[in-house]
């Protein structure tokens, strides 16, 4: 699916980089290799899956981090001998390929049982209950690409791709930092639901959510201040004074990645409780309404314009995911962060 919807998106490319640097058949092969990349990022995820249900995650994590290391040296020596980004990509496809066998050898060895149930037949219901979950995360997963993914194509498309290019340097490190934070509140959710799972009593489950929301509170609060105070010094380091952005183009990033963590743990009590079919259209609106402010305000205030739309879609976001948490799951639960007096 993934393939095909990126074949499709493929022939709107002169639109989406109406001015490239380089010619358009280098720009395909660029993107036909990010594509490739995508795609093979998705293979053994069931069995990535596997790992994760058996609240060993620790283990996919430390498989990917050793492949990650090792590859993005080689990717930084290419890049500094042979100047190839060609070269850069297919190190990454070869990456998600190592990291998949390596994958697939551990949970051929440790699962090995698994093997012998391979002619297993799931009975019709619990089939027509995971088909219909399946329909409901893939609408919510779907308003979360177009959610998080169209702020470099506005920018590229109205604004030129050399603007895209000078936020893509901020947004490279603040990805990074989302996804360690990210990679850290999933990797307590097979602990987490097994906790919810067998629980004595509701007081304690809703105990421990206002902790993590807390803790969620204060990893976003120290991200807010590491990107105010650390980022400039960052983008000025690697790439130069010259790149540097306004003070509001910071400050929106700021906010948007302390929202982001905020949305952690109700993402995680999401997926544990399967409340997507609660949010699902909730989700394609405000990517709807992240789209539409985007392309309104780019006009007037440049790339500040993207992130503001980008900011009110994520407090619609947030704020709709915790009341669905609280009226779903944790009628008594008061979201009130303590830390903040």
């Amino acid at each position: 699916l993934i393939l095909i919807i990126g074949v499709i998106i493929a022939f709107f490319l002169p639109v989406l980089i109406p001015k490239p640097a380089d010619n358009y058949l280098y720009i395909y092969l660029l993107y036909i290799l990010t594509l490739v990349t995508t795609i093979t990022s998705y293979m053994m995820a069931y069995r990535k899956n596997i790992v994760s249900a058996d609240q060993k995650n620790y283990v996919v994590t430390i498989i990917d981090c050793i492949s990650y290391t090792i590859i993005s040296l080689v990717q930084i020596y290419s890049l500094i001998h042979w100047k190839s980004y060609i070269l850069y990509l297919i190190l990454g496809i070869i990456k998600n390929i190592i990291s998949s066998i390596v994958i697939y050898i551990y949970t051929k060895k440790r699962y090995r049982y698994l093997d012998n149930y391979s002619d297993v037949l799931i009975e019709k219901q619990i089939q027509n209950d995971i088909i219909s979950e399946m329909k409901n995360i893939f609408v919510a997963k779907i308003g979360g690409v177009v959610f998080h993914g169209t702020d470099n194509i506005i920018i590229s498309s109205i604004l030129g791709s050399v603007k895209a290019g000078f936020l893509s340097n901020y947004t490279m490190i603040t990805n990074i930092l989302q996804n360690l934070i990210a990679q850290i509140f999933s990797s307590i959710q097979s602990t987490l639901g097994s906790i919810i799972h067998k629980k004595n009593s509701s007081f304690k489950e809703e105990e421990l959510y206002q902790v993590l929301m807390v803790v969620a509170f204060i990893i976003g609060l120290f991200s807010f201040e590491g990107i105010l105070f650390v980022l400039p010094n960052m983008i000025v380091s690697l790439f130069g004074q010259k790149f540097l952005l306004s003070d509001q183009v910071l400050y929106l990033l700021a906010i948007n990645c302390l929202l982001m963590t905020l949305l952690q743990v109700p993402n995680q009590i999401f997926a544990i409780y399967k409340l997507y079919r609660y949010d699902k259209y909730i989700v394609m609106v405000s990517a709807l309404f992240n789209i539409v402010i985007s392309i309104l305000l780019v006009f007037k205030i440049g790339i500040e314009g993207v992130l503001v739309g980008t900011t009110i879609a994520l407090l619609i976001y947030l704020i709709s995911r915790c009341l669905i948490v609280k009226y779903k799951v944790y009628s008594n639960i008061e979201y009130k962060f303590q830390v903040i007096s």
